[in-house]
């Protein structure tokens, strides 16, 4: 009995008072409710962002190619991709080589590789010796030339194909790898 005369007595009271006195009210007593409401907001919204942005690299292989072949390479990784019919989306990142005299090559690869962006590396030897001695880095070594990709193609350089077997994605890095490192028939 006495809840309901609580409640008409705080209802009479909220119709007595102003617009801004309502909302000075509603902040004054509420206000922690509404900061962990938005709080919660926010985690929720971040947590949806991130859990799609995921999803969606798991979609594509990673394939980089240092930049001196990579106009030469990306092509013919395509063609291999559709005679393999692979179904899903392969992604080219271009690099240039570990051994450049400004650093940037090995900057950009330990970018790619912090952002786990590369399942598939085609690189020259400076840059395959560099990656292969990391004790972090677990990967798969190949010699271009005795690879599908390598082929018939003219590379004037020793270029060799590194496999990431670490990646988020590395099933489809072991799925992916006879089109990349197939031995030529």
């Amino acid at each position: 009995m006495r809840q309901d005369a609580d409640r008409a007595r705080a209802k009479e009271l909220l119709r007595q008072m102003s617009r801004k006195e309502k909302i000075n009210y509603i902040f004054h007593y509420y206000w922690l409710h509404m900061l962990v409401g938005v709080f919660a907001l926010i985690v929720a919204v971040v947590f949806t962002v991130t859990w799609r942005a995921n999803a969606a690299t798991r979609d594509y292989l990673y394939i980089g190619i240092q930049t001196d072949c990579y106009e030469l390479l990306r092509p013919k990784v395509e063609e291999l991709a559709q005679q393999a019919e692979w179904p899903e989306e392969l992604n080219f990142l271009t690099f240039p080589s570990a051994a450049s005299e400004d650093g940037m090559g090995s900057m950009q690869l330990a970018m790619y590789l912090a952002a786990d962006e590369l399942d598939f590396i085609v690189c020259d030897e400076y840059t395959m010796r560099l990656l292969t001695s990391d004790e972090t880095i677990n990967c798969s070594a190949a010699t271009f030339e005795d690879t599908y990709l390598g082929s018939g193609t003219d590379v004037k350089q020793s270029m060799y194909i590194l496999a990431l077997n670490d990646t988020a994605r590395a099933e489809k890095v072991e799925q992916f790898m006879p089109v990349m490192l197939g031995p030529v028939s």
